[in-house]
C-alpha cells in the first residue's frame, strides 16, 4: 500500500469499503489505471473485525450473509475463507409481549412496507408523497399498542431510524430490491469478514494509499482534482465509493449529486458482542433472537463462531434510543442494556465474561450504522441520481444499490457496476463483464422461514 498520493490517475475512487474494493477489482481485472484512497488506517468500511490477544473475533459491523449473496460468496470462496451456520433454532423471545406477538409483528412489518396495489388509492397516495413517513402507514392501521411498540421497536433496529423520519416510499423500495426469498440471518465467517477486505486490499498493492481522507472533489470539462489532506490528485473519472453522509461533505454544493445525497440521514446503530461461558439460552430452548418494547431498537442473535464454542450473543440497539445511550459512559450503558436482557434470558446474561462494543453513532467516516436511509420529505429515488455518470463522476454504495440495498451483496454489485459506468465513459465499455444489467428479479425478503424454525 503507498503512503503517498500519485500526481494523477485515469480512475480515482473515493473509499476503501466494499464497493471501493469490488469496483478497484473490477478496473484492475480490465486492466484500467486506477487509484484507491481511504480515510481511515483500514479498509473494509462498516466491515470492521476485532481480533483479540484472547482469540476472540467480534465483528463490530456488517456480519450476516445468506446463500443468494452469491458475489459475496464468490469472494469468500476465491478467498479462501469459510462461510459457516449461524445458530438461530429455538423459540424468539420478546421483552414486553410473547414470542408469537413479536413474530406476528414482524409479519404485520413485511405487509406493511408492500408496494401499493393499484386498486389501494390511499396507499398509492401515501407511496407517492415524499413527505410521508413510515409513521403515516403504520398511523393507518388499527393495532393494539403492544403490536404497534414491537413494530416500531423493529424498524428502529433495522433502519437506525425513528419511523417518522424514515420515508415511506423509500422503506418499500428497500424491501423490494432485497433479492431473495431466504432470510438474511444464515451464514457468517469463520475467519472474520475485515479476513475478505485485507485480502482484495492485498492485491491491489501501491494502487491503495490510506488515511488520506478527502476535502474537496472539483470537476472540470477534461478531469476532476481530488483534493486530500495530503494533496491533490487528478483524474479522467471519479468513482465515489463514499457513504451518501459522508459524501456530501467533500462534493461541491453546486455539484449535481447534492440534492441526492441530501436526501439521506444515517442511521444510529450500537453493537456490543457479549462473550459467555456457555450458550445458556439454548438450555431452554431458546434460540437468542429477541426483540424489546421497554428498550425499543433493541434486539440479540447468537452470534457464536461454532457450535460448541465461544457462546456469544450481539446485542443491536438501533434508532433514537442508540443516539441516546451513546452519550452515556460505558457502565451506564451497559447498566441500562442489562436490563432487557436479563428479563428475556434470566440473570446469567448480566455476566459475560467478556464484552466488545462499537458505537456507530455520528461515526466520522461512515455516518452511521448500518446504513444511511432517505428522510421523509426528501427527494424521491436519490438513488437513481446517484447511479448515473455525469461529468466524470459516478457512485456507488449499499445505500444505492439495485440487489440487496444496505448489504455486502449490494456494495459489491454497485462497486462493479459504477466500475463498467466508469469504463464505457473511457471508451472501454465494450470489456466483457464490466457492464451488467440489473437482473430484474422481484423476490423479496421474508422472515418467515426463520420464524419458522424458531417455533
Amino acid at each position: 500500500m503507498h503512503r503517498t498520493l500519485p500526481k494523477k490517475a485515469d480512475v480515482v475512487i473515493i473509499g476503501a469499503g466494499m464497493s471501493g474494493l469490488a469496483a478497484a477489482t473490477r478496473l484492475d481485472q480490465a486492466n484500467i489505471d486506477f487509484f484507491l484512497i481511504e480515510a481511515q488506517d483500514r479498509v473494509g468500511g462498516r466491515i470492521e473485525t476485532e481480533y483479540t490477544d484472547e482469540g476472540y473475533i467480534v465483528e463490530h459491523g456488517a456480519q450476516a450473509l445468506n446463500t443468494d449473496m452469491q458475489k459475496l460468496f464468490s469472494a469468500l470462496t476465491q478467498s479462501g475463507l469459510r462461510p459457516v451456520p449461524l445458530p438461530n433454532i429455538g423459540r424468539y423471545l420478546s421483552d414486553g409481549a410473547d414470542g408469537e406477538t413479536a413474530i406476528a409483528a414482524f409479519r404485520k412489518m413485511e405487509t406493511l412496507f408492500e408496494k401499493p396495489n393499484r386498486d389501494d388509492a390511499e396507499l398509492a397516495l401515501l407511496y407517492n408523497d415524499p413527505e410521508k413517513s413510515a409513521a403515516d402507514r403504520l398511523s393507518l392501521l388499527s393495532l393494539e399498542p403492544e403490536m404497534r411498540s414491537l413494530i416500531t421497536s423493529q424498524v428502529e433496529e433495522l433502519w437506525g431510524l425513528p419511523m417518522h423520519d424514515l420515508q415511506f416510499s423509500h422503506a418499500v423500495d428497500i424491501f423490494e430490491r432485497y433479492d431473495s426469498d431466504r432470510e438474511d440471518w444464515e451464514f457468517h465467517v469463520q475467519e472474520g469478514l475485515s479476513a475478505l477486505t485485507t485480502s482484495l486490499a492485498e492485491k491491489l498493492g501501491d494502487r491503495l494509499v490510506l488515511e488520506k481522507p478527502v476535502q474537496s472533489v472539483e470537476v472540470g470539462s477534461d478531469s476532476a482534482v481530488i483534493e486530500t489532506v495530503s494533496g491533490s490528485i487528478k483524474a479522467k473519472a471519479v468513482i465515489v465509493a463514499a457513504p451518501p453522509t459522508i459524501a456530501k461533505k467533500f462534493m461541491s454544493p453546486s455539484h449535481w449529486s447534492q440534492p441526492a445525497l441530501q436526501a439521506y440521514q444515517a442511521g444510529d446503530m450500537i453493537k456490543k458482542t457479549l462473550c459467555y461461558d456457555r450458550a445458556f439460552w439454548r438450555d431452554v430452548g431458546n434460540s437468542g433472537m429477541s426483540s424489546s418494547i421497554s428498550l425499543s431498537g433493541f434486539a440479540t442473535a447468537d452470534t457464536s463462531l461454532k457450535k460448541h464454542g465461544q457462546p456469544r450473543l450481539a446485542v443491536f440497539i438501533g434508532g433514537p434510543n442508540a443516539r441516546h445511550l451513546a452519550g452515556l459512559t460505558r457502565e451506564q450503558r451497559w447498566e441500562q442494556i442489562q436490563q432487557p436482557l436479563v428479563r428475556l434470558f434470566g440473570s446469567s446474561a448480566a455476566d459475560p465474561v467478556a464484552q466488545f462494543e462499537r458505537i456507530w453513532v455520528d461515526d466520522p467516516w461512515v455516518g452511521g450504522g448500518y446504513n444511511a436511509h432517505v428522510a421523509a420529505g426528501k427527494m424521491r429515488a436519490p438513488d437513481a441520481v446517484l447511479r448515473k455518470m455525469q461529468d466524470r463522476v459516478t457512485f456507488a454504495c449499499a445505500e444505492i444499490a439495485t440487489r440487496f440495498p444496505g448489504y455486502i451483496e449490494g456494495a459489491m454489485d454497485e462497486g462493479q457496476k459504477a466500475a463498467g459506468r466508469t469504463a464505457q465513459m473511457l471508451g472501454r465499455g465494450d470489456l466483457v463483464g464490466l457492464n451488467q444489467p440489473d437482473s430484474g428479479s422481484t423476490r423479496r425478503k421474508s422472515f418467515w422461514s426463520l420464524f419458522d424454525r424458531m417455533r
